[in-house]
């Protein structure tokens, strides 16, 4: 099945170890998101959309939710493509990270 949001088959060739651990750092940030919604020290909109985009690689559900957020806003969208982009460079070594 192919990932509405880049178009390519998320789960194909990866490991149920990995999809695992993806799995479940998604969720730690979808909680840490809605724990942020209500503690003023998080940000909870920032680890949602971080725990959502994590997810929707490898669930369905999450997906369709996510493409449904970026065909609305369409701001979100561009900035999920950015962001996106320059996250592939990165782990490809196009793009060196930021110096602290």
């Amino acid at each position: 099945m192919a990932c509405p949001t880049s178009g390519s088959a998320g789960t194909r060739g990866v490991s149920a170890t990995r999809r695992l651990l993806m799995v479940g750092l998604g969720w730690t940030f979808v909680l840490l998101g809605l724990a942020g919604l209500v503690l003023p020290v998080l940000q909870g909109i920032l680890f949602l959309a971080i725990g959502f985009a994590i997810l929707a690689r490898h669930s369905p559900w999450a997906a369709t939710r996510v493409e449904a957020v970026r065909q609305r806003f369409p701001a979100v969208d561009a900035a999920m493509k950015h962001a996106t982009s320059r996250t592939a460079r990165l782990f490809r070594g196009d793009l060196q990270p930021p110096r602290a």
